[in-house]
């Protein structure tokens, strides 16, 4: 039953659907209930009801639907002519009803909870927080979508650290780890909760700065970039940056043109001296530059 529940999720049914086609099977297996014997026992349906519920529109729904079923249960009882010799009976039929109902909604809650750190445990770097490269570039997909949607302007910055080799060479792996680790957290601090920041190789990072046009994504990655040498030097890292920012006042039709474009400026920067910042507009010309 479990797989099932979670092949429909994958298959992308989602919250709202889940409840529609949840309450209709609750009045299908009631009406069912009603019609049928005392001795033909429909608490598994019920059951199913609560877990699909439970599972794809969260814990708050699938407590309701348990107080739902159990209610319909009883009522049902009730209303057909329970055959309990004394009235006590009854009561513990249902109260052993309701710990079924309750019992396997807190497990598939938890469940759930810990499938959602699983997935979300595979799209990040296990070093630094940052979503990794499938992380990223399905993060990346829905940003795109969305600014085509909505025709708002899109930054991209891809930032490469200059002589993290010597870091990490000559001081060791942990020592570059540390580098990584701060480097990190001094992004996140300085960048909004909706920018989409992933780690793409050993020292590169790709920034998606949502509705940002070229005035504010130079502010913010000059800002950043200030915030980056002050954390390297505090720590005494011989470490500068290389920045690529692509401006994009429409997104192209191609997520590669957008890739291409943006690692193409941060390689010009690694070429002419590093440690700089070069800002452009995408254009149909400069795309194949």
């Amino acid at each position: 039953m479990l797989n099932k529940l979670t092949r429909i999720n994958i298959y992308g049914l989602g919250g709202r659907a889940a409840l529609v086609i949840g309450f209709v099977l609750f009045i299908a297996i009631v009406a069912t209930d009603y019609l049928t014997p005392y001795e033909l026992n429909l608490t598994p349906f019920y059951l199913f009801v609560v877990l699909l519920v439970t599972w794809n529109s969260g814990w708050q729904w699938g407590l309701g639907f348990s107080v739902l079923c159990i209610v319909a249960e009883g009522s049902t009882d009730l209303l057909t002519g329970h055959p309990y010799p004394e009235q006590i009976y009854f009561y513990i039929d249902n109260a052993n009803r309701l710990v079924i109902y309750l019992v396997a909604w807190g497990l598939i809650s938890q469940l759930k909870i810990q499938h959602e750190r699983e997935k979300d445990s595979a799209r990040r770097d296990y070093l630094t927080g940052l979503l990794n490269q499938k992380g990223f570039y399905e993060a990346f997909s829905v940003e795109i979508a969305r600014h085509r949607r909505e025709n708002s302007p899109m930054s991209v910055a891809f930032l490469d650290c200059d002589n993290f080799k010597e870091v990490n060479d000559g001081r060791g792996h942990n020592e570059g780890d540390r580098l990584l680790t701060n480097l990190a957290q001094t992004m996140r601090a300085n960048l909004r909760k909706t920018d989409v920041i992933g780690r793409l190789g050993g020292d590169e990072v790709a920034i998606v700065l949502s509705k940002t046009d070229k005035d504010h994504a130079a502010h913010v990655i000059d800002k950043l970039r200030r915030e980056l040498n002050a954390a390297m030097a505090e720590h005494g890292w011989p470490v500068t940056f290389s920045i690529g920012v692509g401006i994009f006042a429409s997104v192209p039709q191609s997520e590669d043109e957008i890739i291409s474009f943006t690692d193409k400026l941060m390689y010009r920067v690694k070429s002419s001296g590093k440690n700089n910042v070069l800002t452009e507009e995408f254009t149909a010309f400069g795309a194949g530059r």
